[in-house]
């Protein structure tokens, strides 16, 4: 089940995310900081459309988790191959190790051990959602532990840079703010535009007090970016703005991206994400234009080597010879 609402948003929060890595702008880096928080958001959307309450929690996270984990860990295997006969860059056991537990490693995996941890919440999320008749009720739920949170985060905030707290922090400090983006997400239809206006307005008017008061504090303007690892409620009351004012105009923002031209592409860079997303990491370097040319050329390269993937994987589900456990493990590993 297809939602082309749904495809435009992830289209755009994929290529924000892709965008970030090039290294653009600064006023263009700041203007584009929502990318994940907005994944996380269309991930809850997409849930809300897809999920089997009546399926058990066990098989919906051997799904999920097989269609996130896989494709990942098929690519790493490939990098690495790859670079230890092509590259004369060397990586150590750590770093290769560090890549598979999705911590950190080569850089640009830590997105998929959000998604992760998120999935492993992601029933609970829907089950307190249907439990919560009233939308306001079910948003000041979502506003109270994101008070809570902010405040363990700023207490603890010292304490996780190395050690076991950190290792404890890649789990919890990223699982409850990015939990809660996709709660929103998860409900956000069932908003009334009357209720995203005041969301969107309480939003803003919460925004602006943090950056003032930021401002004072340092006497300069600090990005949102400073509050990123782990997530702040600065960094994500930025990104409920912007998803809130692409969701309101998602009629329009879906007009506009799905043009006749574009559509086949975005709708296929949206079904194929993850692995646009991972064909992305080993083009940063390649090309040496200007940053325009460079975003262009990354995007449209990791958009045709998934699309070739794609073809060899459905070509190959077509031999007769290839049993049917084989092919569904390619689809789900190798595609999607």
């Amino acid at each position: 089940m297809r939602d082309i609402k749904i495809d435009a948003l992830r289209f755009i929060g994929l290529a924000m995310i892709i965008l970030a890595h090039i290294s653009p702008p600064y006023w263009l880096f700041q203007l584009r900081n929502f990318d994940v928080p907005l994944m996380l958001i269309v991930s809850g959307l997409a849930f809300a459309l897809t999920y089997k309450p009546a399926e058990s929690i066990i098989t919906y996270w051997k799904k999920r988790l097989t269609r996130l984990v896989l494709p990942v860990w098929f690519f790493l295997l490939g990098y690495f191959v790859v670079n230890y006969f092509v590259s004369e860059k060397d990586y150590s056991l750590r770093v290769i190790a560090s890549s598979f537990l999705l911590i950190q490693g080569i850089g640009h995996v830590w997105v998929i051990r959000v998604f992760i941890l998120v999935a492993l919440i992601a029933p609970w999320i829907f089950k307190f959602n249907q439990r919560c008749s009233d939308n306001k009720k079910y948003l000041l739920a979502v506003t109270s532990i994101f008070a809570i949170f902010e405040c363990i985060r700023w207490f603890t905030i010292d304490y996780i840079d190395s050690g076991p707290l950190y290792f404890i922090s890649l789990i919890t400090h990223y699982m409850v703010p990015y939990g809660l983006m996709f709660s929103i997400g998860l409900a956000l239809s069932q908003f009334s535009r009357e209720l995203l206006v005041k969301l969107a307005t309480m939003s803003i008017a919460a925004f602006i007090c943090m950056v003032a008061g930021l401002y004072l504090w340092h006497g300069q303007f600090i990005p949102t970016q400073m509050f990123q690892y782990p997530p702040s409620i600065y960094y994500l009351l930025y990104s409920i703005i912007i998803s809130l004012v692409l969701w309101l105009n998602i009629e329009k923002v879906t007009a506009t991206i799905l043009c006749k031209p574009l559509k086949p592409i975005v709708l296929f860079i949206s079904a194929n994400s993850i692995w646009v997303y991972l064909w992305h990491i080993p083009l940063l370097n390649a090309f040496e234009f200007n940053f325009f040319f460079n975003y262009l050329a990354v995007l449209v390269c990791a958009t045709v080597l998934t699309y070739i993937q794609v073809a060899l994987v459905t070509k190959l589900s077509e031999l007769s010879f290839v049993n049917h456990g084989c092919k569904r493990y390619m689809r789900i590993s190798l595609t999607g």
